[in-house]
């Protein structure tokens, strides 16, 4: 009676171990199907055209709207014949994808602008108040700036933007008349402030995939800016 059990219990265990091995066998098969190898390729090929990916730099060039460089030259609204014209924000940025979330570069940034107004004459006295000049400003600034890209997907390519570094302002005074120009030290408006800061939230939209289109809305010389994109690797 005792070999009969122990015989049974030997059979019921080889047939246990067979048909693990036949299951494990059969889930290695299921696991690398060419189904599944084929869906891995595409998932690869899907990263590499990939608007923003891990690897990839990125370098774009554009021009801001809405800047408040006016608003510096306040004092001078109500002069006769004033006028002020600005160029820029130009920006200039590059990025390098640390991964397929996180890019990191630098963010340069240029502005300028002049403001002129005319003499005033005073028959009574005989005298010039607000004698003619011209005030020439400029900003530039390097940052280092970080973003956070959203879902990038093949075209479109949302992301926040965060970045601080050196900025400095140039001034300088034009006038006419010998004693006023070039300005005294005490007509220069002193640069305390030597850092910069800016943060926007943009989205890039990519034509092929190399090269594409962007645009930022948030703080950083201007309201919004737009230009072109171009994607390397």
């Amino acid at each position: 009676m005792k070999k009969i059990i122990l015989t049974v219990v030997a059979l019921f265990s080889i047939n246990f171990l067979f048909a693990f091995e036949n299951k494990k066998e059969f889930l290695l098969i299921k696991i690398n199907t060419p189904l599944d190898s084929e869906m891995k390729v595409l998932e690869k090929q899907d990263q590499k055209n990939s608007a923003f990916r891990k690897g990839a730099i990125v370098i774009s060039a554009g021009y801001g709207f809405g800047n408040f460089t006016k608003t510096l030259f306040m004092p001078y609204y109500d002069f006769d014949a004033f006028t002020y014209s600005a160029s820029g924000p130009i920006h200039f940025k590059g990025e390098y994808g640390l991964s397929d979330k996180i890019g990191i570069g630098l963010s340069i940034n240029y502005i300028s602008g002049n403001a002129f107004w005319n003499d005033t004459y005073v028959p009574s006295t005989g005298q010039l108040t607000n004698p003619a000049g011209r005030w020439d400003f400029s900003l530039w600034s390097i940052l280092l700036r970080m973003n956070l890209h959203f879902a990038p997907k093949k075209k479109l390519d949302p992301y926040v933007g965060i970045g601080a570094g050196y900025r400095q302002e140039n001034w300088r005074f034009l006038s006419p008349y010998p004693l006023l120009s070039p300005a005294p030290p005490s007509l220069y408006s002193p640069t305390y402030l030597t850092w910069g800061f800016e943060t926007t939230v943009g989205l890039r939209y990519c034509f092929t995939n190399n090269i594409g289109i962007y645009t930022e809305i948030g703080f950083a010389k201007a309201i919004i800016q737009g230009g072109i994109t171009v994607k390397f690797k």
